[in-house]
């Protein structure tokens, strides 16, 4: 049905388009009184679309943050396990070439290695 993320951004979305709103309200409302009351409806209306574009605007902005973090996660992921394969494969390379000479071979086999 929805993911993690779609429910957070929907929360997220939502906690802002009512803070925004309940500040249009407040400042249209006690702050800001001399239009009639017609003219300060329209004003909050016209901020609650204001609101709505800022949480838009907020929750794609934060959809590409997560976005680029996987990519590069994905990336260094590939990146290390392609390293990884490189010092087996060459690993191999040697146990073979001292096989094939007929001699010991007594080298450790690569250890996973970890980045701190």
């Amino acid at each position: 049905m929805f993911r993690y993320n779609e429910i957070r951004y929907l929360i997220l979305f939502v906690v802002l388009v009512v803070y925004l709103t309940g500040l249009a309200v407040w400042y249209e409302a006690f702050y800001y009184t001399k239009d009639s009351l017609p003219k300060t409806i329209k004003s909050i209306g016209q901020e609650i679309g204001s609101a709505v574009a800022t949480g838009i605007a907020v929750i794609a902005i934060l959809e590409l943050v997560v976005l680029i973090s996987e990519r590069y996660k994905q990336r260094r992921y590939e990146e290390g396990r392609a390293d990884e394969r490189k010092r087996w494969e060459d690993w191999n390379d040697r146990r073979m070439a001292a096989e094939a000479r007929g001699e010991k071979f007594d080298e450790p086999p690569p250890s996973p290695t970890r980045e701190p």
